[in-house]
């Protein structure tokens, strides 16, 4: 193993003070520009660093910004100031753009088309300050602001009066753990930039909490086009002052949450749409739910959903009733939901759901049901090989059927028939009737 290089920002060459009071904001980016050439550690002894302007980590680089403690060693940003000299890279084979232009703490630089490459955050804490013109306090816009990244960790650090946690476009190889993003509007954004392509892959999140900012909407994980990766206990607490989401997928792909959780959110809990997403050991608590608006505390839709041993404590969880205008559960538009072994939220209003192709399967101490809905007709059955076996009123005229599918009579009578089968698939397919019942 080679020498790892530290420089530490209160030496004289670079002169940080960490007194709380001095602007720090020169030093520290000496500090980092000397290390960047040998891709070395800049060291924040315990101490107080204001600073007035974002922190740029240079392109090509691999440096790490590592604290003594994130309880003793904190970045302060006492304004809401950009760069002095803001630029641009751009991504994508030249077609897409990224502004470094921006309100962060720390700011990673990228060559164009490419990424900002094994870089690491440690031990620190990044702290607002910023007031607006009543004095007011104010969040920053960014704590750790990085279009594309790779390889990139954080480990043991606190944001706090920060709008975004951590922001990017397009990131994978990344490792969040033991991270606390506090008085936020989102923690982790993985966001698009239009181009159509994914935002990255194999992120491991663990133990990152995201507590909200009040009087503000909150989405305390909001994750667009990020594929195979992996969320484990992770939380979003306090957002109860405006709809929120407490974890929101949308385009992602081979996800998984692992005792995760949410508390004191007004809303959704999960909102996942045109995703692959497994929910195992998930729990809730004080979930409310708007005055208006059309919301779910759950919310599936064009996606396929996997929950496990999950446990949703009800709206009336103190013995009032607290779920407004919201649903128990909105699932829609080609979902395929599987529930196994759950306690599912009951207390709030009931959505026609299941709609539009959508299929549910529920797994309890029951055994195995599976729902669906044509129209205003839930349909419950079970599926096996592949073919769904329902009960119903008639033979369906919407929704999409496969060749073999059978829909039982759910008020068999004399000279009536037993069910229909489908014989041709399609949406509806051709119906026929069998097993005339003698009269």
């Amino acid at each position: 193993m080679g020498t790892v290089n530290v420089f530490n920002v209160k030496d004289a060459a670079y002169g940080a003070h960490g007194n709380g009071s001095d602007d720090d904001t020169q030093h520290i980016q000496a500090a980092i520009d000397a290390a960047s050439s040998s891709n070395g550690v800049v060291y924040f002894p315990d101490g107080v660093y204001p600073i007035t302007r974002p922190l740029l980590l240079p392109a090509n680089a691999a440096i790490s910004l590592v604290g003594n403690s994130y309880a003793s060693s904190i970045i302060r940003k006492d304004n809401r100031n950009k760069p002095v000299n803001p630029f641009n890279r751009f991504a994508r084979n030249w077609t897409k753009s990224d502004s470094f232009d921006v309100d962060s703490f720390i700011s990673l630089d990228h060559p164009d088309n490419c990424y900002a490459d094994n870089c690491r955050i440690e031990h620190l804490t990044l702290q607002g300050n910023a007031v607006d013109e009543q004095n007011n306090p104010v969040n920053n816009m960014y704590a750790l602001y990085g279009p594309r990244t790779s390889h990139f960790i954080v480990r043991e650090v606190v944001t706090s009066r920060c709008d975004f946690g951590f922001y990017t476009r397009d990131s994978w190889l990344t490792l969040f753990e033991a991270v606390s993003c506090n008085e936020c509007l989102t923690g982790l954004k993985w966001d698009s930039d239009d181009s159509g392509a994914g935002a990255g892959t194999s992120l491991t999140a663990t133990r990152v909490a995201v507590v909200g900012k009040a009087g503000q909407p909150v989405i305390g994980f909001d994750i667009y086009a990020l594929s195979y990766s992996t969320f484990n206990s992770c939380v979003c607490d306090h957002a109860k002052d405006a709809p929120s989401v407490a974890f929101q997928f949308e385009l992602a792909r081979g996800i998984t949450l692992n005792s995760c959780g949410a508390e004191n959110i007004l809303g959704e809990v999960l909102k996942i749409t045109y995703s692959a997403v497994t929910v195992n050991g998930f729990r809730t608590w004080a979930i409310d739910g708007p005055a208006s608006g059309d919301h779910g505390y759950l919310w599936f839709e064009e996606s396929s959903v996997v929950l496990n041993g999950c446990e949703f404590v009800d709206y009336d969880y103190d013995g009032n009733d607290h779920h407004g205008t919201s649903c128990n559960m909105i699932i829609q538009n080609n979902a395929y939901v599987t529930i196994n072994e759950c306690i599912l939220p009951t207390k709030g209003n009931k959505w026609i759901s299941y709609n539009n192709n959508c299929l549910v399967i529920h797994v309890d101490n029951n055994g195995v049901t599976a729902k669906t809905r044509v129209g205003d007709d839930e349909r419950m059955g079970i599926v096996t090989n592949g073919k769904r076996l329902f009960w119903g009123s008639g033979a369906p005229t919407t929704g999409t059927w496969a060749l073999g599918d059978i829909i039982y009579n759910s008020s068999p009578a004399a000279a009536s028939y037993i069910g229909w089968v489908c014989v041709t698939a399609g949406a509806p397919g051709t119906w026929k009737a069998f097993g005339l019942i003698s009269s």
